[in-house]
């Protein structure tokens, strides 16, 4: 690290002020450590750099001077933004925003519609199985009327036949009868 370091050392002496702050800072422990001995004062300044920053923004803080710390910064150092592509979005996302909104209404309307469609269809529907249920009433009372009717055609058609197996045996017996 030596060798780097005398290395970074000549180059300073050469074109002193084209390091960057870490390389002087570099340089700089390069030099502190050839000498040799204890941490000097020169490398408890170069910490005390580091930190500067830090404490710059702090110290107002300490002191109670809040807006200060707070402060904006000052307009020379803010760009120029050009606001109309941002503008520009803005009335983008609106006008999608708006879309969105009208094709909800127009969903929520349709939806609606068929809701009211459906309740109607289910209307239909009960009606529709009150009437089928009552002709299924109906048919099993006329299946059963029907079923008593042939019971009695058929009694009375056994009863006829009798009678008139009776009345052809009379008629029979009065021929014989009627011959001797």
């Amino acid at each position: 690290m030596n060798s780097m370091s005398t290395a970074a050392i000549m180059d300073q002496q050469e074109f002193p002020g084209e390091l960057s702050e870490t390389e002087q800072t570099h340089t700089e422990y390069a030099l502190e450590e050839s000498k040799g001995g204890a941490p000097s004062i020169w490398r408890s300044l170069m910490h005390l750099k580091l930190l500067l920053p830090y404490v710059s923004k702090l110290l107002p803080i300490l002191e109670g001077n809040f807006s200060s710390a707070l402060a904006p910064v000052p307009a020379a150092r803010m760009e120029k933004l050009d606001l109309s592509e941002i503008h520009s979005a803005v009335e983008t996302v609106n006008r999608g925003f708006l879309d969105l909104q009208a094709g909800n209404r127009d969903i929520r309307t349709q939806v609606q519609e068929q809701s009211t469609q459906l309740r109607r269809i289910d209307d239909q529907l009960i009606r529709l199985r009150e009437s089928t249920e009552r002709n299924t009433m109906e048919h099993q009372e006329l299946v059963e009327d029907l079923r008593s009717a042939s019971k009695l055609v058929r009694g009375l058609s056994t009863v006829m036949i009798v009678l008139m197996i009776v009345v052809t045996a009379m008629v029979a017996f009065m021929l014989l009868h009627s011959r001797h």
